[in-house]
Order: structure tokens, then sequence, then C-alpha cells
């Protein structure tokens, strides 16, 4: 049953929420699962302030959380039963493909069995921390809270463990979007990552030693996200994936601001480059 759970929270609600914001927002460029997850956290962050102002305990919001979820998840399937088909990514059997899958695969496999997390890496130590009225100390971690709660599980086992299967896949899904195709582009991008596991002390940059750290998750997953929303004039996507971030880590708003006005200053760039080319012709 425990591991029903966590298949389920960690993967299967993300994928139908991902697919209900597919529905609703047709001209979006986030992929369904990197949406999903990015929806579930701004939601948990919501609730995080809820749960703060009320003193409600974890145990009591994790099962209310899993009941919604339950009923949330069937009316999702309901609602987009029949754009599962066209919304699946098309497979093409290339050797380059074949290859990049492999890889991943060996990537993910060596993160979760060989590599040690980073000494500064302190998730499962938060979920030991419950305060008198049964409150995580840190509501950035509040989805890992619920899941411990739920399962029972030893908390080292659930964050070493389960949490970069469904971490991970989150990882990859969001930079082959990035990539849109080119292969050089996820090469080069992996082998940048990979090149923290021998260069410690950076980690929100080392998805393979600990992807499941909050920091890691705002700075190599959903800041990229974010500032693609942005680019792209997505901004109802970039509002979930900004509350996304600022419930995983509470120094996000920053992170936040510095896209925004990054941005800001391309498109200032564009136009007055544009305007330089029209006077020119």
């Amino acid at each position: 049953m425990s591991f029903v759970i966590i298949l389920y929270l960690g993967i299967i609600f993300p994928l139908l929420l991902g697919a209900m914001g597919k529905h609703f927002l047709k001209k979006t460029m986030l992929p369904i699962y990197v949406m999903g997850h990015a929806i579930q956290f701004a939601v948990l962050f919501l609730c995080g302030v809820v749960i703060n102002f009320t003193k409600l305990s974890i145990l009591s919001f994790a099962r209310g959380y899993l009941v919604v979820s339950i009923v949330v998840g069937i009316f999702c399937v309901i609602l987009t039963c029949r754009e599962w088909k066209d919304s699946l990514p098309d497979w093409k059997p290339g050797i380059w493909n074949v290859v990049i899958l492999l890889g991943e695969l060996g990537m993910m496999g060596g993160s979760i069995l060989l590599l040690m997390p980073h000494w500064l890496d302190m998730t499962e130590e938060s979920l030991y921390q419950l305060s008198a009225t049964g409150q995580l100390d840190d509501m950035g971690v509040l989805l890992y809270g619920v899941l411990q709660q739920l399962t029972g599980m030893n908390p080292i086992t659930l964050v070493r463990v389960f949490l970069p299967i469904f971490f991970l896949p989150l990882f990859y899904d969001a930079y082959h979007s990035f990539a849109n195709g080119r292969v050089w582009y996820l090469v080069f991008a992996y082998m940048i990552f990979g090149l923290f596991i021998f260069v410690p002390g950076y980690i929100g940059l080392e998805v393979f030693l600990n992807i499941w750290n909050p920091t890691t998750l705002v700075i190599s997953v959903f800041l990229p996200v974010f500032f693609v929303c942005v680019m792209q004039k997505v901004y109802l996507e970039a509002i979930i994936v900004a509350l996304a971030m600022q419930g995983l880590m509470h120094q996000a708003w920053l992170y936040i601001l510095f896209i925004v006005i990054v941005a800001v200053g391309v498109q200032i760039g564009y136009r007055i480059s544009d305007k330089k080319e029209g006077k020119k012709s």
C-alpha cells in the first residue's frame, strides 16, 4: 500500500494534473509531467500557508490531501481521457533516441544506487523535525512529509530511494522540452550536470547526487522552466511555476525576480534591435 501511495502522488497524480493543465491551457509550452508537478507543488505551497495559519497537523492534512487528490484524479481522467492519445509524445526509434534513453536510464540507476548525497543535503533530517502539533518545521518539503506520514516509511529510504524515481524523470522531461529534438543539446546538458558529481559544493546543480533537495529542484529544474515560460509569454504557467518554486524554497522569490529582470532586459534588447534594423532597411 505504501508503494501504491508513493506511485500515485509521485507519478500518476502529477500526470493527471498535467493532462488537465494541457486541457485548459491549449497553448502551454510545458510537458505534461513538468506541468503536473508544478501544479502540485504550487497547490501544496498554498496549503502550507493554511497549515501554518490553522496549526493543522501534517498527518491530518496528509489524509485529507490523499482523499482530495483521488477525487481530483478521477475528475482528471474523465475530463482528459479522450486527449491522452494525442498528448503522448511520438517515439522515433532512431539510434540516437535509443542511446539517449539508455544513457538516461544508466544515469538514473547510478544516481539511485551508487552515488552518495552531498553532505549539505538535510532533506531527510527535516522530516524528523515535527513540532508538538505535528507540523513540519520546513514547509518546503511538505510533499515529502505527506508521503512519510501516509506510509510511515523511514525518511532516509523515502528520500534517497523513492523520490529520485519520479524527480529524475522530471529533470529529463524538462530538458527534453528545452532540447526540442536537438540531441547535441541534451548531451551537452547532461555532461554539464554530470561534472558536478565531481565538483562538490554546488548543491543546486548536483542533480545526480540529490535531485530531491528543494534547492536542487528549484535551480536545476523549475528555474529554467520559469525562464522559458516568461520568454514565451505564457504567464499563467509562469505564475504556477513561480508558486511551486516559492513553496520549495523560501528565497526563491529572489531567483524569480532576477529571471523577470533578465527576461524584460532581453525583450527590450530585441525591440531596440528590431527598430535599428527597421531604420536601416
